[in-house]
Parts: structure tokens; C-alpha cells; sequence
């Protein structure tokens, strides 16, 4: 047995033994899409994660770290975990169906090229990307369908799978220390942000195994490009994300409602989405959250009413492309991090490339990339037990709460009206070509840690693709 290709030699010329792998044919019993020895190229890597809905950040960071990486040169097969997608019908309204390519959103067509449809003779690594949850990780390393073959042989397939995870908490908790024996069977796990780096190994997976692997930005993205443009005679705050009890939007919009009062020239831009999910004590949207608000006394001293507060909050919920949302961000002096912990905070990194200052209110994400123009408190937060409609079990985060807010604001706006220096971040490290290639060096010391690895050649005409 090959314990690099999990293949027996045995079997060799049988194509369901190539790897497609070994994983994907088990688990789905499907050999439609594995290449045989016909195939282009002599290998490649199996890319396999939710991909194809253009407005998710998950499925965001899947398509752009597939394409990262295939722009080394090194041939990637792209493979959808349940190929179901979202997108908006000509009502404007979400609807859900499978994913055939006639649905697919322009910018996912751009972003996955021939991904979708590479071919080659043999798999070195699989790539599983997925949302952090122990269900998931045991389905990946203890597969059902592999639960009849040799030990040893699913200890080989685990050895050349990397899972790509990511989660929003901030400490060790029942379900990261409940899997933690489980990554350690894998080739390696990567993690978008330092902090879920440090949870995992404090959770017990091993140091060796945990690996920062930034989101990658295309060198022809429009946030490369875009020149901030804010609004003159006010200072405007710009937040982007879900509406949930992570995000704490409700708190931001109540700490802006108590700190500034309606003749403040400073305003408040909240773009979000629906998260389809009623949370227990906790407004249903934005608008029940300003509601709230302005029952309260230091709201109601400083103003404001139903009828003036849409002069300085305004809500977006509408979807934005690519580039109306960059441009939409450039439009504003301060983008606020609001949220309680973060895999990675996309929104918060295009507005830091764009020019904008940083408020970072929680852990994770925007932590990694802030600087000292930015306003970064959380060395002063606690953390607070999550949410309990999220069902991690034992998971905490951030417990910072309105007071924290106002306190943020106040010194991001001071800064902005004293017209302190931006102070920009080293964007290398998250350039496309910088994390493609950290992405297949890490791919390569695993596949050469076998006695037969290879000699990597570059395939530029798939590079160029």
C-alpha cells in the first residue's frame, strides 16, 4: 500500500482506487467525475468544501484558497460537498436549488475557472474545508463508509487529508478539546487566524499540526485599487455581517444611541443579512433592536426619536457584488469589528487594504492584521459564555458589552476628527500568490515526507488559466 496515495498496488490500474480519492468514492460511491489514466495531468490536489454560493464567507474563502493554490501551477479538482446552492431569484428573493452552472453568479464562475472540472492520474493530498463542528470532524476522519476497511488503511487516508476549519469562539471549549485527538490524525489542520490556532492547540491538537492560513485577496481584485472616498463634515462608522448575537450589532447601534446625540456629525452604516434564525433575547433585525433603544433614558436625552434616528443610522440589506461592495466600504472613515469572535473577518480586512481605521471589538480575524492607528481594546474585554442558541457546548467569546463600545467609538472618532495617520498593514501576507504558495509548500513537506515524494513541475498553462 502506497501510504502516500492510499493506493494498493494491487489494484492499481482499477481507476476507483485513484484517489479522487480513495475518500470521495467511498463516501459518495460516485466515480462520474474521478479522473483516469487518461487524465492531463499526473496529479493534482482534491479540493473539497461547500463552494457554490456567491455570498457566503465560507464558501468565499473555499473558492479563493482552491484558486490560490492552483495558481502555483499545482492542479486542483475543486468537489462540492452537497451541491446546493443559493441565489436570488428575479423577485429579489433567496431561493435554494442545486447547484448547476447556469445558476452560478459571475464572480463564483471567475473564481473557480476549470477548477470544477481539472483531471488527474493520481491525488497527493485531499483538502476537506468545513465550518468547525465535531459531527463534521468525525465525518471526516472517521468516515461511515470507511468504518469496513483496513485500520491501518484509514489511518493512510487521514495522513494525506489537511482539514481546513473555522470557528468563532474564544477559548477552549468542550467540543474543540472533544476533537482534538481526532485532528491529530490528520496530515495537518489550517485555520484562518491566529487565535484559532491558539484555542486548537491549547484544546490539545498538536503545535506541529496547527497552521495559520490567511484569506487570500486575487491580485486583480477591486480592493487593490479602490481609493477611499468617505463623506465630507461627518465621520462615518461602517459595519458588514449577519444579524446575530456573534456580530452585536445590537449593542453598537445602543452604545452609538448613548454616545452621540442627534446634532453629533458622526454617523452609523449597518450592511446586513438575514441569519433565518429567531435568537432568544435578542432582537430579530435592526430595526426592532433601534426600537429598543430609544426607550431608554441616556437614548432619549440625547434626542433621539423614530422619526430623526434614520438621519444618522442607516440600514443596507440588499446584496452588493464585489465591487459595489468595495466601493461601498470606501465610502467611510472607520469600519467597526463588531463582533464577539471571528474565523476571519473578510469586510474588516478590505476596509484595512482600502485605508479605513479599525475598530476591533472581539477575537479572531481583524486581531491579526490591526495596527497602532486602529482602536483595538480587547486586552481590557472578558470573555463571556456564547450565545445558547449557537449549541457549542461550553463555547466563549468576547463578553464585551455597550460601555466597551462607547468607550471604542469615542477614541476612533477623536482619532478620525484629529486627523491622526492611518497606519496600513504589510498586505503580502495576504496576496493571493503569497497564500498559494505557503499552501503548497505545506501540500509539498507532506507529500515528500514519504520515501517517494515527488518533483513538483509547475503546469503553467494551468497556472495561467
Amino acid at each position: 500500500m502506497d501510504p502516500k496515495f492510499a493506493i494498493d498496488p494491487a489494484t492499481a490500474d482499477d481507476p476507483k482506487s485513484e484517489v479522487m480519492g480513495m475518500r470521495h468514492i467511498v463516501e459518495t460511491g460516485s466515480v462520474e467525475t474521478c479522473p483516469g489514466h487518461d487524465a492531463e495531468y499526473p496529479y493534482g490536489i482534491v479540493y473539497r468544501g461547500p463552494w457554490e454560493t456567491e455570498w457566503y464567507g465560507v464558501q468565499t474563502s473555499v473558492r479563493r484558497h482552491a484558486r490560490a493554490l492552483a495558481k502555483t501551477g499545482m492542479p486542483v479538482w475543486l468537489t462540492s460537498v452537497n451541491h446546493r446552492m443559493e441565489y436570488i431569484d428575479e423577485d429579489g428573493k433567496i431561493c435554494v436549488s442545486f447547484a448547476d452552472h447556469s445558476r452560478l453568479a459571475p464572480s463564483v464562475k471567475r473564481d473557480v475557472g476549470r477548477l470544477t472540472s481539472c483531471e488527474f492520474k493520481q491525488p497527493l493530498l485531499a483538502i476537506e474545508h468545513r465550518i468547525f463542528s465535531p459531527e463534521t470532524i468525525m465525518g471526516i476522519v472517521y468516515p461511515p463508509k470507511l468504518g469496513s476497511l483496513d485500520p491501518a488503511f484509514v489511518r493512510r487516508v487521514n495522513a494525506t487529508t489537511i482539514l481546513f476549519t473555522v470557528f468563532e469562539r474564544s477559548e477552549p471549549d468542550e467540543e474543540t478539546r472533544q476533537v482534538a485527538f481526532a485532528l491529530a490524525c490528520l496530515a495537518e489542520v489550517w485555520v484562518p487566524c491566529k487565535r484559532n490556532r491558539r484555542v486548537l492547540i491549547e484544546s490539545g491538537v498538536p503545535e506541529d499540526k496547527v497552521v495559520v492560513m490567511p484569506h487570500p485577496i486575487p491580485e486583480g481584485d477591486p480592493v487593490w485599487t479602490t481609493p477611499r472616498r468617505p463623506p465630507k463634515g461627518v465621520v462615518r462608522l461602517i459595519n458588514i455581517g449577519k444579524w446575530e448575537p456573534r456580530k452585536a450589532q445590537h449593542e453598537l447601534i445602543g452604545a452609538f444611541l448613548q454616545l452621540f446625540t442627534t446634532t453629533a456629525n458622526v454617523e452609523l452604516v449597518i450592511k446586513y443579512s438575514d441569519f433565518d434564525l429567531a435568537w432568544k433575547d435578542y432582537p430579530s433585525c435592526p430595526q426592532e433592536s433601534i426600537e429598543t433603544w430609544l426607550a431608554n433614558d441616556a437614548v432619549k436625552r440625547n434626542g433621539w426619536t423614530m422619526e430623526n434616528v434614520g438621519t444618522r443610522i442607516r440600514l443596507f440589506k440588499q446584496f452588493l457584488p464585489r465591487e459595489a461592495m468595495v466601493r461601498f466600504l470606501a465610502e467611510s472613515h472607520i469600519y467597526v469589528s463588531s463582533g464577539r469572535a471571528e474565523g476571519f473577518d473578510m469586510p474588516a480586512l478590505d476596509a484595512k487594504i482600502i485605508g479605513l481605521r479599525l475598530v476591533v471589538m472581539g477575537h479572531g480575524g481583524a486581531e491579526d492584521f490591526c495596527t497602532s492607528s486602529d482602536v483595538d481594546l480587547r486586552g481590557l474585554w472578558r470573555t463571556a459564555p456564547a450565545h445558547p442558541g449557537y449549541g457549542w457546548r461550553g463555547a466563549r467569546w468576547s463578553g464585551h458589552g455597550v460601555g466597551d463600545f462607547m468607550t471604542s467609538l469615542r477614541t476612533a472618532v477623536d482619532m478620525e476628527l484629529n486627523n491622526e495617520p492611518r497606519v496600513p498593514i504589510d498586505v503580502t501576507p495576504y496576496k493571493e500568490s503569497t497564500v498559494g504558495q505557503a499552501m503548497l509548500e505545506r501540500c509539498l513537506r507532506i507529500v515528500n515526507s514519504y520515501e517517494d515524494g515527488i518533483e513538483f513541475t509547475p503546469a503553467e498553462e494551468y497556472r495561467n488559466a
